[in-house]
């Protein structure tokens, strides 16, 4: 399945913060070279996740977001708690020296930080739309901040670093596409 040039570029504009047409919702910019995908280039596979991703997107956009904002006090709950959870029965992975993990039944296990991430997007987005018009305010700097620093704090106390920059990294990004003025990025 090739993806032609108007979907492509429906696909780019909607990815890349412009409005959705049917719900006024924007989204992040994410790289789309899966756009350009062949049949005559590509096996099966890789022309099967194409049709994937077409769907992925499909159901993405037909979401209603505002549900996610409704309960945010839920959603940091869910992105939270596990996370605390791992100081008291957490457990490092062979080869690792980090106790970000919890165990599931049926011998697998789960990493509550990769929640707290899809978590922090969720209630920061809330948090910057409810201060959209006031935010180079120094108090509401302040305030972004420490909400910004708790999940980079908690990850970094887990004792994974690398996923405590990616928290901070998304920190920093989504300060910037809120529209803080530069200054303060110095």
């Amino acid at each position: 399945y090739t993806i032609d040039a108007q979907e492509y570029q429906t696909i780019f504009v909607y990815l890349s913060g412009s409005k959705a047409p049917s719900q006024g919702m924007t989204v992040t910019a994410i790289p789309l070279a899966f756009a350009t995908i062949d049949d005559s280039e590509v096996s099966h596979g890789k022309t099967w996740s194409s049709y994937k991703i077409k769907g992925m997107l499909s159901g993405i956009s037909n979401f209603d977001y505002q549900v996610f904002f409704k309960y945010w006090y839920l959603v940091a709950a869910v992105g939270v708690i596990p996370v605390l959870l791992t100081f008291f029965i957490g457990f490092a992975p062979e080869g690792t020296d980090d106790k970000a993990w919890l165990r599931l039944p049926g011998n697998m296990s789960f990493q509550p930080s990769e929640l707290l991430k899809i978590a922090f997007v969720i209630t920061f987005a809330k948090h910057v739309g409810a201060v959209e018009t006031k935010i180079n305010t120094f108090r509401n700097l302040f305030l972004l901040c420490v909400h910004g620093a708790i999940p980079v704090v908690l990850i970094h106390i887990q004792g994974d670093d690398g996923t405590a920059l990616v928290m901070a990294v998304m920190f920093v990004a989504m300060m910037f596409a809120a529209g803080v003025k530069l200054r303060y990025f110095a």
